[in-house]
């Protein structure tokens, strides 16, 4: 029995130093069409590609969540989907929203193992987690994330009504073809007609410093001064936010603002 445990773990082993082997692209390169039309076909490996990642994913379920960690045993949730698809070869982008650039958009009903689901937490996209279980007849899902601070690592349901009411979208990475595997090349992602997401619009900036948190836990907060001539209206143009949340941040009951007036920006 021995012997037969360790064949498989040498096996699985050796298939994800081959993996490696394959492919090591940094998608934070991927910026020009040209560059990603370069990776259309391009081979990965075999489709158990996709069941190594997930079992690796598995591994690792019950480890400790922290914001900020990229593991091996602490993560927070997109930090578990750069650490898992890192270990195969496939350097991912570092914030939930990043990662919902990459690869390309996936309809709820075709959803499958392998594919990354993604959710609104406070104002935009803030949250990840990885399917391991796909049955669109019955439109079942389940994936694997880092949760929070008191679970850490741990599967749950897409239909849970806390998941099912601020699921975004899915996207594939990693595309399988006659028993082959390929990088999906990066496709834009869908934008959702809702003022309450008014940050997906900005996925594209500063793509390798966005917190995983940016709209919820520990938002990034700075102060603007203001000048002559400014307005409520232009302020919100240069940090592409709304008029009514610098009011509502900063406590004012209208839009009258006063020179050297210091105002609370959540970016």
């Amino acid at each position: 029995m021995r012997k037969r445990y360790l064949f498989i773990f040498v096996t699985i082993f050796t298939f994800s130093l081959n993996a490696q082997e394959l492919l090591y692209i940094d998608s934070s390169m991927l910026k020009t069409t040209e560059q990603i039309d370069t990776l259309i076909g391009t081979q990965i490996g075999s489709c158990l590609l996709i069941d190594s990642i997930i079992n690796f994913a598995l591994s690792k379920n019950g480890a400790r969540y922290k914001y900020g960690a990229t593991g091996p045993n602490i993560f927070d949730c997109s930090g578990f989907m750069y650490y898992v698809f890192k270990k195969h070869g496939i350097t991912l982008l570092r914030s939930s929203r990043t990662q919902y650039t990459m690869g390309k958009p996936v309809k709820k009903e075709d959803i499958r193992r392998g594919d990354l689901v993604f959710f609104i937490r406070g104002k935009g996209i803030g949250h990840v987690g990885l399917v391991i279980e796909a049955d669109s007849a019955n439109k079942k899902y389940n994936f694997i994330h880092a949760s929070t601070y008191k679970t850490g690592v741990k599967i749950d349901a897409l239909d849970r009504s806390g998941y099912e009411k601020t699921y975004v979208g899915a996207r594939r990475l990693i595309e399988c073809d006659e028993g082959k595997a390929y990088l999906v090349p990066n496709q834009p992602p869908v934008i959702i007609e809702n003022d309450s997401l008014y940050a997906i619009l900005s996925v594209f900036d500063d793509v390798q410093s966005t917190p995983d948190t940016l709209f919820s836990h520990q938002p990034v907060i700075t102060y603007y001064t203001v000048k002559e001539g400014d307005t409520l209206s232009a302020i919100s143009r240069k940090y592409r936010i709304s008029v009514a949340d610098i009011k509502r941040w900063n406590n004012l009951r209208s839009d009258m603002i006063r020179v050297g007036q210091k105002l609370k920006i959540y970016k």
